[in-house]
């Protein structure tokens, strides 16, 4: 017996009115159904983890960055399992809403710190 169909069969539990009975509920076709479509969900995502480890390896043994090497097929991993990035535009203005805040966050400190110069007063 599988390990799948061992952990279903413990996890089933089936309330009596006068007795709790285990039940081999992995022979019901619509658990049987829904089981194959999880160990396939996780297969996939398997997957698409060992595709983002490849990424880094390649990363941490190439010490830089390469779109066609590191960008695409990590993409192409993320979509594989159903997580969609941003876009161009969107991810573009996101980043300069970033660069803003860091910014302002720079300027406060600077002054928090320096004070403001007698220039600017």
């Amino acid at each position: 017996m599988s390990e799948a169909k061992k952990i279903v069969r413990l996890l089933a539990i089936q309330l009596a009115p006068q007795r709790i009975e285990l039940v081999p509920f992995y022979e019901d076709e619509l658990v049987k159904a829904g089981l194959a479509d999880l160990l396939e969900a996780g297969q996939a995502m398997r997957e698409a983890l060992e595709r983002i480890n490849d990424v880094r390896n390649s990363l941490i043994g190439y010490q830089g960055f390469n779109f066609s090497m590191h960008a695409y097929p990590l993409v192409a991993a993320l979509e594989a399992v159903g997580i969609k990035g941003m876009d161009y535009e969107e991810a573009r203005g996101k980043l300069k809403e970033i660069n803003a805040r860091i910014e302002k966050w720079q300027a406060e400190a600077n002054e928090r710190q320096l004070g403001t110069p007698p220039w600017q007063k």
